[in-house]
């Protein structure tokens, strides 16, 4: 819940529900925000009120989506790790443009990565995968992959 000022860009934080604790982090800076929310679990609660609170009106949203909704995220349940469908979730119910699903199992190959990239453009257009090497331009609104 703390609020950092350097200059004339904001931080903010909120907790999140991860064992051993994690933080997410809302970077504000010319009226843009992003908003970094590794190391969570969703709760059976959601979508969680104070994160989707710092992700209000945000541009980006990168939201810990380690495991896929169903038999791999009930085997490792408890972990602190979350998926895309509940990033979408928060991404939706706070009105933030685009969500980036990152902090994928290492198990997940490349083609399960394109699958799943292909499975969040339709479900949100803007949304995307993380993959190595890609970095955001939030005050442009331009994300550049390799």
């Amino acid at each position: 819940g703390d609020t950092l000022t350097f200059g004339d860009v904001t931080i903010r934080t909120t907790s999140l529900n991860h064992p051993g604790g994690a933080i997410a982090y809302r970077f504000e800076h010319r009226g843009h925000a992003f908003v970094q929310a590794s190391d969570v679990e969703h709760t059976e609660d959601h979508p969680d009120a104070a994160l989707t609170e710092l992700c209000r009106g945000a541009d980006y949203l990168s939201y810990d989506s380690t495991y896929v909704d169903g038999e791999e995220y009930e085997r490792f349940k408890g972990w602190g790790h979350s998926t895309w469908h509940h990033g979408l979730d928060i991404a939706q119910a706070a009105g933030v443009k685009s969500l980036i699903a990152f902090h994928h199992d290492p198990s997940h190959d490349d083609e399960f990565m394109d699958g799943m990239n292909r499975d969040i453009m339709d479900a949100s257009p803007d949304s995307m995968v993380a993959v190595e090497g890609m970095w955001v331009d939030v005050l442009n609104g331009v994300v550049h992959k390799p």
